[in-house]
């Protein structure tokens, strides 16, 4: 939305506190030049979060006219709210506004209730046996994963019982957030590297 919307983003409060946004900047920022919300995905994106270290990405779409914003959040697990109406019409209100979206997303998304135990049956696929040891190390790593059993193996394919604190969405952004995405495929769960992550 030009260079008042990107300069609205540099506002100090945004780079520190529960969720720090950073920007890209150079020659990532030329690399985006020409993305838009609906093209945006994470493969696009992923070079350019490795190199700013970052889980996450949102892309945010300005509309002056219509006085919203919307959002989408480039990753897997729980949906940012698509649009958000912003209480003025000034680069930086909607800014303020995206930002408090995001800011509330992750609070959310971080409260896990421990009480809550939930089960589901997920199938891996892998290529060797170090890829399967490198994903059972990823899944043992995820905390609010708090058992897994297995129930079949043979060389390519696992099928696991994975016992998991909070709700589904939570689990699905916590194995996002380490590295391994979990899609359904005719009515079962698939577990595997998250595309662009090693």
């Amino acid at each position: 939305q030009g260079d008042s919307w990107s300069l609205a983003w540099t506002d100090p409060r945004f780079a520190s506190g529960l969720v720090s946004v950073v920007l890209p900047h150079g020659v990532d920022a030329a690399a985006l030049a020409g993305l838009t919300l609906d093209s945006a995905s994470w493969a696009t994106v992923a070079p350019i979060a490795a190199r700013l270290r970052a889980s996450d990405v949102v892309v945010a779409d300005f509309n002056p006219g219509q006085n919203s914003v919307r959002l989408k959040r480039l990753a897997a697990g729980m949906p940012l709210p698509a649009n958000i109406d912003s209480p003025g019409k000034t680069p930086a209100a909607a800014a303020e506004a995206a930002f408090n979206t995001i800011l509330d997303f992750w609070k959310n998304k971080s409260a896990v209730d421990f009480n809550q135990r939930s089960h589901l049956t997920v199938e891996a696929r892998f290529s060797s046996l170090s890829e399967w040891a490198a994903l059972q190390a990823k899944l043992g790593a995820v905390p609010t994963v708090v058992g897994i059993d297995m129930v079949a193996f043979n060389l390519s394919e696992a099928r696991l019982a994975l016992a998991y604190a909070g709700n589904f969405e939570q689990l699905r952004g916590a194995l996002a957030d380490a590295g391994i995405a979990m899609t359904s495929r005719d009515g079962t769960w698939w577990l595997s590297r998250a595309e662009g992550l090693k």
